[in-house]
């Protein structure tokens, strides 16, 4: 289960990779999932649409997810400044907090709290991602679009993403790369591998489409940019909100 679980958060964190470029940025995307059915416990999970909500500045990032753009289920918060990613639940009101370095400051913690050396665990994970220029390319909207074939295996599980990235956006993707790999687990080995790996798609994501087997069952997903403008930040959006209290769960 716990594997399962870590498979599950995967994509999460990299969507925080390949989200982040310059100024205060507003980008939505759409994504939805179609409905599937997991045979071996008789459960059918239904079809979900979401919405992925970005705001990014020089040195701070902010990601909401949920049903509605306006009002997040869930966000991720980044503060270069201070070296901290904050992982808010607005339902429950809480919060966990790590080191910029995700994966390395949850695995200090456990590692505190168990005796063991997660870091080293970590290390040893059976995580592969494969990038592949597909030298297709192909206009959507204003955008000529790089496609590129990026097939990720966590513990046996297997995604595989169409991915269609532009340049023509602009953005400074200088900062944008900087700034990408400046938020990812540099620490861990197995995770600084993905992140050079993924690196090889030229440009900003504008549609992705997925397809993922889990636990038997075939779950399809489609992601598209549907806006991406600068807009003046509402106040404290990188700020925990009043209210909210620490949470000693995580809450992927």
């Amino acid at each position: 289960m716990a594997r399962y679980k870590v498979f599950l958060i995967f994509p999460v964190m990299l969507s925080v990779l390949v989200a982040i470029a310059h100024a205060d940025t507003y980008i939505v995307k759409h994504s939805h999932t179609d409905e599937y059915e997991i045979a071996s416990v008789e459960k059918v999970i239904p079809a979900k649409d979401e919405f992925i909500v970005t705001w990014f500045t020089q040195d701070e990032l902010r990601l909401d997810r949920g049903a509605d753009k306006d009002f997040a289920d869930r966000s991720t918060i980044v503060r270069l400044d201070l070296n901290k990613t904050y992982l808010l639940d607005h339902t429950l009101m809480s919060y966990s907090e790590y080191s910029l370095d995700i994966m390395e400051g949850m695995t200090e913690e456990m590692s505190d709290s168990s005796g063991i050396d997660f870091g080293q665990v970590m290390e040893s994970f059976d995580i592969e991602v494969r990038v592949d220029d597909t030298g297709e390319v192909e206009r959507i909207g204003n955008w000529a679009c790089k496609i590129y074939e990026v097939t990720t295996v966590v513990f046996g599980f297997t995604s595989k993403r169409r991915v269609w990235a532009t340049r023509d956006i602009d953005i400074d993707y200088d900062l944008y790369d900087k700034l990408r790999i400046a938020t990812s687990p540099q620490q861990q080995g197995a995770m600084k591998n993905i992140v050079k790996e993924m690196q090889q798609i030229d440009g900003l994501e504008v549609r992705s489409t997925s397809t993922t087997e889990v636990m038997g069952a075939t779950v399809r997903t489609r992601e598209e940019l549907i806006t991406i403008e600068e807009r003046e930040a509402p106040d404290e959006l990188y700020d925990i909100p009043p209210g909210y209290v620490p949470s000693d769960e995580a809450l992927w």
